[in-house]
């Protein structure tokens, strides 16, 4: 028992320091390109699809509970859900996990067509999504919950794929901690530059082209740091479909 732990803690120390080296200047140019190009594709998808009913709908919603933009949180959701006093809130956190369900879906990489059938045949992993949306913390600092969901749209669909899923995203979490701290950190300190900015503006939130710019940046946020969660992990767990560290359903 010794022995296993003291080769998982070396294994794990090698993989730290090997994470270091995706801070290199071009390793990093590659890894933002790479996102921005995501970032567009994926911007079509929604802007097609979702634009002229989910997203305005969500986008009136925070609205009328005067929220500070979308996607500015750092914990969880189940709290509000939970304790939120009327309707408001619960229907505001439920467009919320569907606006991010669809963006999720947007920026994973897929052999198949993203056309409406695919957006409806993924529908059915909903239900997991949203457990994991409600009880999952999102610290960007730490993006369990992002990896997550990308093991979880790749796996079969059962019960089994699903706690592979969390499993595998833990797992990628610890393997690479150093990265993914440095990027959710940078990526948090800009949301919350973008609130504090927001806050400190002398317009009414409810004239339209200020409340529209503070809606639209919050989504190229969000978007952007979802699309270089994904580029890390196609790097990192698809191109490397024999590694031992992550369950996979045979």
């Amino acid at each position: 028992m010794h022995r296993a732990q003291t080769g998982f803690l070396k294994t794990l120390l090698h993989k730290w320091y090997a994470s270091i080296d995706l801070f290199e200047p071009k390793e990093l140019t590659m890894l933002s390109l790479a996102s921005l190009n995501t970032l567009v594709r994926s911007s079509s998808l929604l802007l097609c699809y979702f634009s002229w009913w989910l997203l305005l709908w969500t986008g009136y919603v925070d609205l009328y509970i005067d929220g500070t933009g979308l996607f500015s949180h750092f914990w969880e959701y189940f709290t509000p859900m939970y304790y939120g006093i009327g309707a408001a809130p619960r229907i505001y956190l439920c467009s919320l996990m569907i606006v991010s369900f669809v963006m999720m879906l947007s920026v994973r990489s897929s052999l198949e067509a993203k056309t409406a059938g695919y957006f409806i045949r993924y529908s059915a992993r909903l239900p997991f999504y949203a457990l994991l949306f409600f009880v999952v913390p999102q610290i960007y600092t730490i993006p369990v919950f992002w990896l997550i969901s990308f093991f979880l749209f790749d796996a079969q669909y059962s019960l089994k794929s699903f706690f592979y899923s969390i499993y595998n995203g833990l797992i990628l979490n610890l393997m690479y901690a150093p990265f993914l701290l440095c990027v959710g950190a940078a990526h948090g300190l800009l949301f919350e530059l973008h609130a504090l900015i927001w806050n400190l503006t002398p317009l009414d939130e409810h004239y339209f082209v200020p409340y529209a710019t503070k809606y639209g940046v919050s989504m190229i946020l969000y978007l952007f740091f979802v699309a270089m969660l994904h580029t890390f992990y196609v790097r990192v767990v698809q191109s490397d479909s024999t590694s031992k560290w992550f369950w996979r359903v045979r």
